[in-house]
């Protein structure tokens, strides 16, 4: 629960749209609600992929939506220049490759050989999100206003 939230509320803070920012508050809210509530059902004993597999959609989700919206108008003239990309990249790599893993997990957990798949995917795709989220600090932030992305693409049309 803790970390969709977090990563909801990054994703907020680096998209532009107001009306997606709108709708990442209320996706929040509502999967709170719907994450307590399914908890509640069903004790803290069993894992419920239901809260994750959703986590997993509206995270995709709305990384997705970040890169569509830097495609249309971005802050930096190359965009793998931006932590902020790396940082998105790492998200979607991660939640997509162990959306599967997760949803599977609520039938087969108490299965050995399925846990020790499990362990080997979700370690592996969390290794390579840090690395990639490696990346992103190593990255200096440069400016991005609109008037130097104009200068940039402006010597480069010369």
């Amino acid at each position: 629960m803790g970390e969709f939230v977090l990563v909801s509320l990054y994703l907020k803070s680096i998209i532009k749209s107001k009306i997606v920012r709108k709708l990442i508050t209320y996706s929040i809210f509502i999967f709170l609600v719907l994450a307590i509530y399914d908890s509640t059902q069903t004790g803290s004993d069993s894992f419920d992929s239901l809260p994750t597999g959703l986590s997993c959609i509206l995270i995709l989700t709305m990384s997705i939506f970040y890169l569509f919206e830097q495609m249309r108008e971005p802050d930096n003239l190359f965009l793998y220049s931006s932590p902020h990309f790396w940082i998105v990249v790492g998200i979607i790599i991660f939640f997509s490759g162990t959306f599967f893993v997760f949803i599977f997990s609520q039938n087969s957990l108490k299965d050995p050989n399925f846990e020790h798949s499990f362990n080997l995917i979700n370690s592996s795709f969390g290794i390579l999100k840090n690395l990639i989220f490696s990346i992103a600090f190593i990255i200096k932030p440069g400016k991005s206003s609109d008037n130097s992305l104009k200068r940039q693409n402006s010597a480069y049309l010369r």
